[in-house]
């Protein structure tokens, strides 16, 4: 009887725990899930801020992106305008055109330097020109196309100096003199007298064209001269304009003369 009463003891204690760590394995399991359940709408929202900041940055780099590119159509816009950038230089009026008694024609002209709004500069000079096409020489300094790009202040745009007109029924060598050779020009595409820097390239202009060692330090593209020429007709205007990179231009007047021109 003792033994049997020992044996239900033993199943009792062995039952007992065995219910006791169902208990203490349950409750452990609740906690967790418990814990997991309240967690779960933190971790979710770490990772949506995680997420968040991501997009935050990615936006933030595409944006800076976005900028930079801008910023350098917009140089790029300006550089364009710049180098298309057209400046008056002179004004050639044809007073009179007639026939010679050899058949050869003969052109009456006036040519005036002008400041880039039209602003007379010294004496208009009068010439008969042997011909119907007039052709006016000058020398020009044209500079890197970095220089005008940045606005550089000496070197921001073309220079040029008249040096002769002639007609297309005389040689070039027997042309009109219009500025004398190392003297100061009346004006530039800039309208005014030259500078230091510029007053170089017209003391010794050939010899400066044949270094190209200087003109790379100076920042130069090209030293040349240009003879351009149109055929010319009686009380016509003829306009002559200097691009900033350099190109020039001369053509006929078709526009009413703006207020402050030239009477």
């Amino acid at each position: 009887m003792g033994a049997v009463n020992e044996t239900v003891k033993t199943v009792n204690s062995t039952l007992r725990t065995l219910i006791a760590a169902v208990f203490v394995g349950g409750a452990g399991y609740a906690g967790y899930q418990g814990y997991a359940i309240f967690n779960a709408p933190k971790q979710q929202l770490e990772a949506k801020e995680k997420e968040l900041t991501k997009l935050r940055q990615d936006y933030e780099t595409i944006q800076a992106t976005i900028a930079e590119k801008d910023a350098e159509i917009e140089r790029l816009d300006a550089a364009n305008h710049l180098l298309k950038v057209d400046q008056r230089v002179a004004e050639l009026r044809v007073l009179d055109q007639k026939k010679q008694d050899d058949g050869d024609t003969l052109t009456t002209v006036e040519f005036t330097e002008t400041s880039p709004d039209g602003i007379k500069i010294g004496e208009p000079k009068r010439f008969d020109i042997p011909g119907d096409r007039v052709y006016v020489e000058y020398l020009v300094v044209k500079f890197n196309d970095a220089m005008v790009e940045q606005a550089d202040v000496e070197r921001g745009t073309a220079i040029a100096l008249f040096q002769r007109i002639f007609g297309n029924q005389q040689e070039a060598d027997e042309g009109f003199t219009l500025d004398q050779p190392g003297a100061q020009p009346n004006g530039y595409a800039r309208g005014g007298m030259p500078s230091k820097f510029e007053q170089q390239f017209w003391d010794n202009f050939w010899d400066l064209a044949h270094d190209r060692e200087k003109l790379e330090s100076l920042g130069v593209r090209a030293l040349q001269g240009n003879a351009p020429f149109f055929q010319v007709r009686p009380g016509e205007t003829y306009r002559l304009w200097l691009r900033t990179s350099g190109d020039f231009t001369m053509s006929p007047v078709t526009e009413p003369a703006p207020a402050g021109d030239l009477n």
